[in-house]
């Protein structure tokens, strides 16, 4: 009995960390490369998550450098490496939650923080509704 109370208090915390709540759940709108230059319409009060490849060793990496503020919200950003090994690539990925409904610019850019010239550039507008 004491291992199944303790398994049903977990999960409980597991639900309560994400968002399941009464029923309510968060809508995660995952967008990348193929979305370069386009147009994302989502729900207002959900999250995105912006997943672009990179490459960390060889000096570039993945900033942002514009978002409204008032509409979404910067959770964080984090690098997750390949399975390419040492030396091999991976993904940079970066969180926002929606907030206020409205047209949202999403700009980030990939460059050696020493350098101010960009190698490469992704932008968005998110349509929060």
């Amino acid at each position: 009995m004491g291992r199944f109370l303790a398994a049903v208090l977990i999960a409980g915390l597991i639900l309560t960390g994400t968002g399941c709540n009464g029923g309510d759940f968060i809508i995660l709108v995952r967008i990348g490369e193929a979305n370069n230059g386009g147009v994302i319409d989502v729900p207002q009060g959900s999250e995105v998550l912006v997943v672009l490849s990179g490459n960390p060793t060889t000096g570039y990496q993945w900033e942002l450098a514009q978002h409204d503020e008032s509409r979404l919200t910067f959770v964080g950003s984090w690098y997750a490496p390949g399975s390419g090994g040492i030396g091999g690539g991976g993904e940079y990925q970066f969180r926002f939650t929606t907030t206020l409904s409205g047209e949202a610019p999403l700009r980030l850019i990939y460059r050696q923080p020493w350098s101010p010239e960009a190698a490469q550039t992704f932008a968005v507008t998110i349509i929060i509704s």
